[in-house]
């Protein structure tokens, strides 16, 4: 069995928000970094981009650039010359964390250090420690290993406390609009709780006892916690998709698929399935592949072209699938 543990206290958010504004006290909306007077603000992944401009729509001269494209796999994502530019040069510089953008850790480092403020969401919203279990990780066989989880954004829950971070910090680094911010930071976690509503209300239709996922890698963790499932075995047991799973990780995938009986198991659009394909191929019996969108947003016209909508299409994915 995988255990999540929620980490980090409230206290972390204010004390976080309060070591950024030190160092962005002596900003306004008209000390910008680009000539014009617009306000960057440079979003790491497809999933936050949508938030933020949630967050800022209507508000002018602001201007939000997403570094990754939907589809993107923020594990693998590297960036252009001209990107890490556009980092250094941001207004404000808004990354999940926790590891998760693994490419680009070294230019936020450096444009932090020279004064950009960064809004660091993962460890905002109280992640989960994510443990595996001895029976999956041969590395210590006596004892769980642990890690914090990034997959915070699979959560509309920790969103809205996100949401509330970046409005806050916008308020610190743009007192002239604080009310503009406050209002649309509201505005965006009523739409949020009201997502989270809609997404009880589908996963209610799957009983309890089958709530059990078995996916790629260790990104639904923040989905589990959230809507009362169990996580039992993943393919790849860690939170990043580069890693590769042992003889003895498919061995216990196979008998927990078995035990279990599932009749799906979940795949990801931002990570090769060919082992879960394979694996599946040799059960002897029928066992659904379900492609979910969870490390990036999907294409326009796509059932997961917003945040919003991925949720819901993931939400409806995974009870259909289990629900057979």
């Amino acid at each position: 069995m995988r255990r999540f543990i929620k980490v980090l206290s409230r206290w972390h958010l204010l004390a976080g928000l309060l070591a950024v504004g030190l160092v962005v006290s002596a900003c306004s909306a008209t000390d910008t970094g680009s000539p014009d007077g617009t306000f960057t603000i440079v979003v790491t992944t497809s999933v936050l981009g949508d938030l933020v401009q949630r967050v800022t729509s209507n508000v002018a001269d602001v201007e939000v650039e997403v570094l990754m494209a939907p589809g993107q796999d923020p594990h693998s994502f590297a960036l252009s010359a001209a990107q890490a530019s556009r980092i250094q040069s941001a207004d404000l510089i808004v990354i999940n964390g926790l590891g998760l953008e693994e490419g680009l850790l070294d230019v936020i480092d450096a444009a932090q250090g020279e004064g950009v403020p960064v809004l660091e969401v993962a460890t905002a919203v109280e992640p989960l420690r994510l443990t595996a279990p001895h029976d999956q990780n041969n590395t210590n066989a006596g004892s769980d290993t642990e890690s914090l989880d990034p997959h915070v954004w699979l959560d509309p829950l920790r969103m809205r406390e996100a949401v509330s971070a970046l409005g806050g910090l916008l308020e610190t680094i743009d007192p002239d609009r604080a009310g503009i911010w406050a209002d649309r930071a509201n505005t965006v976690g009523v739409e949020l709780l009201a997502l989270h509503e809609q997404i009880l209300g589908i996963v209610a239709e799957l009983p309890p006892e089958k709530r059990v996922l078995i996916s790629n890698h260790e990104a639904l963790g923040a989905f589990a916690d959230r809507y009362g499932f169990e996580i039992v075995a993943t393919v790849i047991p860690s939170a990043s998709t580069t890693a590769d799973p042992s003889a003895r990780d498919l061995e216990f995938l196979v008998a927990q698929i078995e035990e279990h009986n599932v009749s799906a198991v979940f795949a990801e659009t931002t990570a090769r399935s060919d082992v879960l394909e394979s694996v599946v191929a040799d059960l002897g019996r029928p066992v659904e592949i379900v492609e979910l969108y969870t490390g990036a947003l999907g294409p326009e016209g796509s059932a997961a072209q917003t945040y919003a909508s991925m949720m819901l299409s993931n939400a409806r994915l995974i009870v259909d699938g289990l629900n057979q």
